[in-house]
Protein backbone atom coordinates (compact mmCIF):
# COMPACT_ATOMS: atom_id res chain seq x y z
CA UNK A 1 0.00 0.00 0.00
CA UNK A 2 1.45 3.41 -0.96
CA UNK A 3 2.26 5.93 1.75
CA UNK A 4 -0.44 8.45 2.52
CA UNK A 5 0.15 11.66 0.63
CA UNK A 6 2.21 10.04 -2.14
CA UNK A 7 0.95 10.71 -5.63
CA UNK A 8 2.42 9.48 -8.87
CA UNK A 9 5.34 11.75 -9.52
CA UNK A 10 5.79 13.70 -12.69
CA UNK A 11 9.15 12.52 -13.91
CA UNK A 12 11.56 15.05 -15.34
CA UNK A 13 14.56 14.20 -17.52
CA UNK A 14 17.85 13.91 -15.69
CA UNK A 15 20.77 16.09 -16.61
CA UNK A 16 24.21 14.63 -17.11
CA UNK A 17 25.59 17.04 -14.49
CA UNK A 18 23.08 16.01 -11.86
CA UNK A 19 23.75 12.32 -12.44
CA UNK A 20 27.49 13.00 -12.16
CA UNK A 21 26.92 14.87 -8.88
CA UNK A 22 25.02 11.91 -7.43
CA UNK A 23 27.70 9.50 -8.64
CA UNK A 24 30.51 11.38 -6.86
CA UNK A 25 28.80 11.37 -3.45
CA UNK A 26 30.68 10.32 -0.35
CA UNK A 27 28.48 8.80 2.34
CA UNK A 28 29.74 9.86 5.77
CA UNK A 29 28.49 7.93 8.79
CA UNK A 30 28.75 9.47 12.24
CA UNK A 31 29.81 12.85 10.89
CA UNK A 32 33.48 12.22 11.62
CA UNK A 33 34.73 11.64 8.11
CA UNK A 34 36.57 8.52 9.26
CA UNK A 35 33.58 6.25 8.59
CA UNK A 36 32.80 6.98 4.98
CA UNK A 37 32.09 5.24 1.68
CA UNK A 38 33.10 6.93 -1.55
CA UNK A 39 30.55 6.03 -4.23
CA UNK A 40 33.15 6.69 -6.95
CA UNK A 41 34.86 3.44 -5.92
CA UNK A 42 33.70 -0.19 -5.86
CA UNK A 43 32.52 -1.49 -2.49
CA UNK A 44 35.26 -3.39 -0.67
CA UNK A 45 35.48 -5.68 2.35
CA UNK A 46 36.20 -2.76 4.71
CA UNK A 47 33.05 -0.98 3.45
CA UNK A 48 30.95 -4.09 4.06
CA UNK A 49 32.35 -4.39 7.61
CA UNK A 50 31.56 -0.72 8.25
CA UNK A 51 27.97 -1.18 7.04
CA UNK A 52 27.49 -4.39 9.04
CA UNK A 53 28.75 -2.61 12.17
CA UNK A 54 26.03 0.00 11.64
CA UNK A 55 23.34 -2.66 11.28
CA UNK A 56 23.25 -2.28 7.50
CA UNK A 57 24.28 -5.76 6.37
CA UNK A 58 21.29 -6.25 4.05
CA UNK A 59 19.61 -4.13 1.40
CA UNK A 60 18.91 -0.51 2.33
CA UNK A 61 18.19 2.95 0.95
CA UNK A 62 19.72 6.33 1.68
CA UNK A 63 17.05 9.04 1.74
CA UNK A 64 17.13 12.75 2.50
CA UNK A 65 14.55 15.50 2.74
CA UNK A 66 17.10 18.21 1.90
CA UNK A 67 16.70 20.40 -1.20
CA UNK A 68 13.29 19.22 -2.46
CA UNK A 69 13.11 18.84 -6.26
CA UNK A 70 16.87 19.37 -6.40
CA UNK A 71 16.59 23.08 -5.62
CA UNK A 72 19.64 23.96 -3.56
CA UNK A 73 19.39 25.92 -0.37
CA UNK A 74 21.93 26.37 2.41
CA UNK A 75 22.38 23.05 4.27
CA UNK A 76 21.40 24.62 7.59
CA UNK A 77 18.35 26.39 6.15
CA UNK A 78 15.28 26.14 8.34
CA UNK A 79 13.35 24.34 5.62
CA UNK A 80 16.01 21.64 5.14
CA UNK A 81 16.37 21.06 8.88
CA UNK A 82 12.59 21.07 9.43
CA UNK A 83 11.88 18.66 6.56
CA UNK A 84 14.70 16.27 7.57
CA UNK A 85 13.45 16.27 11.15
CA UNK A 86 9.94 15.52 9.92
CA UNK A 87 11.18 12.66 7.71
CA UNK A 88 13.07 11.12 10.63
CA UNK A 89 10.06 11.48 12.96
CA UNK A 90 7.71 9.87 10.42
CA UNK A 91 10.12 6.98 9.90
CA UNK A 92 10.31 6.44 13.69
CA UNK A 93 6.51 6.58 13.92
CA UNK A 94 6.33 3.91 11.21
CA UNK A 95 8.70 1.71 13.23
CA UNK A 96 11.56 2.13 10.75
CA UNK A 97 15.07 2.35 12.20
CA UNK A 98 17.04 5.15 10.56
CA UNK A 99 20.84 5.31 10.63
CA UNK A 100 22.13 8.90 10.26
CA UNK A 101 24.40 9.47 7.26
CA UNK A 102 25.50 12.59 5.41
CA UNK A 103 25.69 12.66 1.62
CA UNK A 104 28.70 14.84 0.81
CA UNK A 105 30.55 16.17 -2.19
CA UNK A 106 34.09 14.77 -2.41
CA UNK A 107 35.53 18.04 -1.03
CA UNK A 108 32.87 18.05 1.76
CA UNK A 109 31.77 21.56 0.74
CA UNK A 110 28.23 20.28 0.08
CA UNK A 111 26.56 18.09 2.71
CA UNK A 112 23.00 16.78 3.05
CA UNK A 113 21.75 15.11 6.22
CA UNK A 114 20.23 11.77 5.26
CA UNK A 115 19.23 8.44 6.74
CA UNK A 116 19.91 4.83 5.78
CA UNK A 117 16.83 2.65 6.16
CA UNK A 118 16.36 -1.10 5.70
CA UNK A 119 13.11 -1.03 3.73
CA UNK A 120 12.19 -2.35 0.26
CA UNK A 121 13.29 -0.25 -2.69
CA UNK A 122 9.75 0.61 -3.77
CA UNK A 123 8.91 1.88 -0.27
CA UNK A 124 12.10 3.95 -0.23
CA UNK A 125 11.07 5.54 -3.54
CA UNK A 126 7.65 6.34 -2.04
CA UNK A 127 9.31 8.11 0.89
CA UNK A 128 11.53 10.02 -1.55
CA UNK A 129 8.57 11.07 -3.66
CA UNK A 130 6.69 12.16 -0.56
CA UNK A 131 9.61 14.41 0.31
CA UNK A 132 9.97 15.58 -3.33
CA UNK A 133 13.39 14.04 -3.87
CA UNK A 134 14.85 13.43 -7.30
CA UNK A 135 16.50 10.14 -6.33
CA UNK A 136 17.71 7.81 -3.60
CA UNK A 137 20.77 5.64 -3.19
CA UNK A 138 20.01 1.92 -3.02
CA UNK A 139 22.43 -0.71 -1.69
CA UNK A 140 21.81 -4.29 -2.90
CA UNK A 141 24.34 -5.96 -0.56
CA UNK A 142 27.19 -5.58 -3.03
CA UNK A 143 26.91 -2.19 -4.77
CA UNK A 144 25.15 1.13 -4.64
CA UNK A 145 22.69 2.35 -7.26
CA UNK A 146 21.14 5.70 -8.01
CA UNK A 147 17.39 5.08 -8.22
CA UNK A 148 15.19 7.82 -9.61
CA UNK A 149 12.16 9.07 -7.73
CA UNK A 150 11.23 12.35 -9.43
CA UNK A 151 14.10 12.13 -11.94
CA UNK A 152 13.97 10.41 -15.32
CA UNK A 153 16.61 7.71 -14.79
CA UNK A 154 15.51 4.37 -13.46
CA UNK A 155 18.54 2.61 -11.92
CA UNK A 156 22.16 3.56 -12.47
CA UNK A 157 24.88 1.31 -11.00
CA UNK A 158 27.76 2.83 -9.07
CA UNK A 159 30.54 3.48 -9.48
CA UNK A 160 29.97 4.88 -12.93
CA UNK A 161 32.00 2.88 -15.38
CA UNK A 162 32.58 2.30 -19.04
CA UNK A 163 29.40 2.73 -20.99
CA UNK A 164 27.69 4.81 -18.29
CA UNK A 165 27.24 8.40 -19.41
CA UNK A 166 29.34 7.62 -22.42
CA UNK A 167 32.33 6.25 -20.46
Amino acid sequence: MPLRGVREARVKPVSRGKLQAYATTVLEFGGSGTSSIDLRRPIGAADLRLLAGLGLSGEFAVITAYNPRGRPSPPASRNNVRMQSRLEQELRSAGIVAVPVDGCSPDRQHREASVAVCIPEDRAREWAIRYRQDAIFWFDRSRFWIVGALEGFVRVPLPLGAGTLGG
